[in-house]
């Protein structure tokens, strides 16, 4: 039941059965604590899951590969940083549980959402040294700390050595390539591998539509780029606040002010809440056109000001 509600996000549920299965007596397992610590983790409470440990190592309990495994994945998805989780991993060690993929696939994500690239390659190698089996899982991960830290090059030989592992590459591992080449400015390159996606039978998903559609933006092929605005629309994903920020920061390069507007306005229209990027969007146009138009674009800040 506590697992199900922590599936769930119900998190204050999941503590109140713990609790009460505590209370009457039957709630005091390495089980049910270690349910509790991943029920956190789920939801990204990382403070909260260290707290459960602790108290379940005051009630004696001694904790197993399960629970040391939720509680680096709550690091990892609460935003702690690296050396916590080490710290963590190195209890894990002291008390002779032994590390499996899920610990190392844990502690990839941590390393990825900090940026430590070298600490995620270094765990990579220590992970195939070891005999421990990667999965797509493990190679997405590092691929999103290779990419970013702007190690595409890297990035690109990874991902030519899954298909020798017999991992194939998933809508996961494109988007986030995808995603690193237009960072680092290798547009032509992310265009390739949306050929290469849908080459492969793989469906594109919202990430994925939005990547590409602010990569047209960004190169003026705008035509394009409301094609796959049309395309995203036809098999049902509606266009969000990312993709008609990508539009407009697109059309702003380009000094197509009055189309800028149009697509502010149709954005309203369709009650999708303009965010802190749309914004910085608006009044960065805006400013640019007061060069060229004068009053039209401190109208248009002032407009963007007192809205915003």
């Amino acid at each position: 039941m506590i697992s199900t509600l922590g599936r769930l996000g119900k998190v204050d549920l999941a503590k109140k059965v713990f609790e009460n299965a505590v209370n009457e007596g039957y709630g005091n397992t390495v089980y049910a604590y270690s349910a509790l610590i991943s029920a956190y983790a789920k939801s990204g409470y990382c403070d909260e899951a260290i707290r459960v440990f602790e108290s379940m190592k005051d009630s004696g309990l001694k904790p197993n590969l399960v629970t040391y495994n939720a509680l680096i994945d709550a690091c990892g998805k609460g935003g702690a940083d690296y050396k916590r989780a080490l710290e963590i991993f190195d209890e894990m060690l002291q008390n002779g549980v032994q590390p499996d993929r899920i610990t190392y696939n844990s502690l990839l994500a941590v390393c990825s959402g900090a940026g430590l690239w070298e600490s995620a390659r270094s765990l990579f190698d220590e992970m195939v040294y070891k005999g421990i089996d990667q999965d797509i899982y493990t190679y997405n991960t590092l691929l999103d700390a290779a990419c970013s830290g702007g190690h595409m090059d890297v990035a690109f030989d990874i991902m030519a050595e899954m298909p020798a592992k017999n991992i194939l590459p998933n809508e996961v591992t494109y988007s986030t390539m995808i995603r690193g080449c237009a960072k680092s400015g290798r547009l032509d390159r992310a265009l390739n591998l949306f050929n290469e996606m849908k080459f492969a039978g793989i469906k594109l998903d919202r990430v994925s539509y939005n990547t590409l559609l602010a990569i047209y933006a960004s190169l003026g092929r705008f035509d394009e780029a409301f094609a796959v605005g049309k395309e995203m629309e036809s098999i049902g994903i509606k266009k969000d606040v990312v993709t008609y920020n990508a539009l407009l920061d697109g059309f702003g390069k380009q000094g197509m002010y009055d189309k800028v507007k149009e697509l502010f306005a149709e954005m309203k229209k369709e009650h999708l809440s303009p965010n802190l990027l749309t914004y910085s969007t608006l009044i960065s146009v805006y400013s640019k056109e007061v060069y060229t138009r004068g009053n039209g674009g401190i109208q248009g800040i002032q407009a963007t000001w007192s809205e915003g």
